[in-house]
């Protein structure tokens, strides 16, 4: 700050007012960063929680039908949706005719799939054949049913997948 004669301050000086805009740029640059990053992770978090949540419910039909749909599902499609859900339709009911909810969805899923907050549609894998393996992508796994999220690339079989298994 200078000084006026007589001892007045006159105000900050050009450089004194680029330097503090400068520092406050600098923040709030490593603050969006560091949102962003939390945004990314929350949004892993989240397709971690329902990946599971998914399989889970499908483990759930197995136990109560002792057989998954004979409808080929292999994804979270509007049928696999419908299903779980238990609703009243004829393809659901053909499939779960005891209308029991093995998943409660979001309100935006009604008549939709169910997509991956990157808008992906969760893949799903079934053991059809009653030996507790599923073939993903050339690897055999030892359980009844897989599930996964191509991850925010969206492509098939890379290393930001989300697994219900391993990883």
């Amino acid at each position: 700050m200078r000084k006026k004669k007589h001892g007045i301050r006159a105000g900050f000086t050009l450089i004194e007012l680029l330097a503090v805009m400068a520092i406050i740029a600098l923040l709030a640059s490593v603050l969006l960063t560091a949102l962003t990053a939390a945004r990314r992770a929350a949004k892993k978090t989240t397709v971690r929680d329902e990946v599971m949540q998914i399989k889970t419910a499908w483990t759930a039909y197995l136990n109560e039908y002792r057989r998954f749909p004979s409808v080929p599902l292999t994804e979270m499609d509007g049928t696999a949706v419908e299903i779980l859900r238990g609703d009243d339709t004829a393809l659901a009911l053909e499939h779960n005719p005891k209308e029991m909810i093995f998943m409660d969805f979001r309100h935006d899923v009604v008549g939709q799939p169910f997509a991956d907050p990157w808008e992906g549609t969760y893949r799903l894998e079934f053991d059809t054949d009653g030996n507790n393996r599923v073939s993903v992508h050339g690897q055999q796994l030892p359980v009844s049913v897989a599930v996964w999220s191509h991850g925010p690339d969206g492509k098939n079989n890379t290393k930001d997948d989300i697994v219900s298994w391993g990883k």
